[in-house]
């Protein structure tokens, strides 16, 4: 009988809790090892570059949770349908209604960055003016694209990133690393390059898991959307596959 694998929750705790409720609820044993700390961005750079720009956006662009979060917490406000909210993804069209009180007009579907792009040229007209809300750290797909298409995109730099430092794992039997982000992957697998041939890597979207499939690893995983639901799901269809059996029974 196939040992029960090890889930290592990548994500920082409150992020973490959702999924390791349905763990624990289903027999699974979890550790927690956050890779990313993020922290708010000076207030004095944001608001500066805020003043500048607010009174003439037309599309605030979001492409985390985290975005929403932040800009909540530098005290903008909306006036209704002004301006306009993209989003990546249903998560972050939720948290953008919840607390900035404002519906998306735009999400994307598959929640990427490509396809946000994408709808963005297809709904906009070039004149607007395209705000994009987000980390210190990106893949840069949505501005390339939109560029491309010749719309002028301004970032904002609302919250940032931080690698922690962490002891490498002792995992000595099977494990399945859920990745949320390509820099989560990278500080894992700089601590633990030892089992990167040992895991299974589940990735919450199609960018982490592109990402992974680019550095060469074997047995990734996505799950079909990025909540602990669908996580939960492809966990336990991960445990149960053949493949996975196999190479640890």
């Amino acid at each position: 009988m196939p040992e029960t694998p090890i889930v290592i929750l990548t994500r920082e705790k409150d992020d973490n809790r959702p999924l390791a409720v349905h763990l624990t609820k289903n027999g699974f044993k979890y550790v927690e090892y956050p890779c990313i700390k993020t922290v708010p961005a000076p207030v004095s750079a944001v608001s500066s570059s805020l003043k500048k720009s607010w009174g003439r956006t037309d599309v605030a662009i979001f492409t985390s949770r985290r975005a929403v979060t932040a800009l909540e917490n530098f005290g903008i406000k909306y006036d209704e349908g002004n301006p306009r909210i993209a989003c990546v993804g249903r998560s972050t069209a939720e948290a953008a209604q919840w607390r900035l009180g404002q519906k998306a007009w735009l999400v994307a579907d598959p929640p990427t960055a490509e396809a946000l792009a994408l709808k963005l040229v297809d709904k906009c007209r070039p004149e607007e003016r395209l705000i994009h809300f987000r980390g210190s750290r990106t893949t840069g797909r949505l501005k390339s694209i939109v560029s491309r298409h010749g719309y002028h995109l301004e970032e904002i730099v609302v919250y940032r990133h931080q690698n922690l430092s962490n002891e490498p794992l002792q995992i000595k039997g099977p494990g399945i690393a859920v990745l949320a982000s390509p820099s989560a992957a990278t500080c894992f697998l700089e601590h633990n390059l030892n089992l990167k041939t040992k895991l299974a890597f589940l990735a919450i979207g199609p960018t982490t898991a592109d990402y992974l499939k680019s550095l060469g690893l074997s047995g990734i995983y996505q799950a079909k959307k990025p909540d602990a639901d669908s996580l939960l799901a492809e966990i336990i269809e991960i445990t149960q596959s053949h493949h996975f059996q196999k190479e640890n029974g």
